[in-house]
């Protein structure tokens, strides 16, 4: 009784971790590594040098070294989903002359239009529920996992003893060892004459 009160703590206490706690709050709006997908309109010296839109999304991971120039990072996080901006990132915040792609654009004022954050990965639309780090969940229910197994496991050993241990091949009671010739397993009881089976004499007491 003991070892199933204990069983029953432990769901009480990780039950609300793994199903009620949040990874981190929709309310605060985009963060660090949400699959985030979303459009916008790049002007430089009123020449398009990006553009997408609902139609061509463009999806990625949502984080500093993903989302470039990093003035682009720092105004869309915290944006939500429908959300939309317009603005304009200095030189200082914008591309590095020696980015492989955009280093064109080195020393150049950035304008951003009609950024909207079209969706977020495991979020709706239309609710604000909790995203971002899944592994991080998937860890804590994994672990719990664990532990329920090692709890149940310990509380079998107690409580029912006989499905765990080998049995004593004439009684069916726990067998204590088994024979060192045969190696038929048998408990104190119908082993004091020798095994039964072979007539051996040594009995190879089982591990605690």
């Amino acid at each position: 009784m003991r070892c199933l009160n204990k069983l029953l703590i432990f769901t009480i206490l990780f039950l609300p971790v793994i199903f009620v706690t949040p990874i981190h709050s929709y309310d605060n709006g985009i963060q660090d590594n949400d699959l985030v997908s979303f459009g916008y309109h790049l002007l430089v010296d009123g020449k398009t040098i990006e553009y997408y839109d609902s139609s061509i999304p463009k999806k990625i991971l949502f984080n500093e070294n993903n989302i470039k120039p990093i003035g682009l990072y720092t105004r869309m996080l915290g944006m939500k989903i429908g959300e939309k901006r317009n603005f304009d990132v200095p030189p200082e915040e914008g591309f590095d002359a020696s980015d492989p792609d955009y280093g064109y654009l080195a020393g150049k004022l950035l304008h951003y239009q009609n950024v909207e954050i079209y969706g977020v990965e495991g979020v709706s639309s239309t609710t604000s529920s909790p995203s971002g780090n899944f592994n991080f969940l998937k860890f804590i229910i994994v672990l719990s996992g664990i532990g329920g197994s090692l709890v149940l496991i310990y509380c079998g050993f107690k409580v029912y003893p006989k499905l765990f241990f080998k049995k004593c091949s004439i009684c069916n009671k726990k067998a204590i060892g088994k024979c060192s010739k045969c190696g038929q397993s048998y408990c104190i009881h119908c082993f004091r004459n020798g095994c039964p089976s072979c007539n051996g004499r040594t009995l190879v007491r089982f591990k605690k």
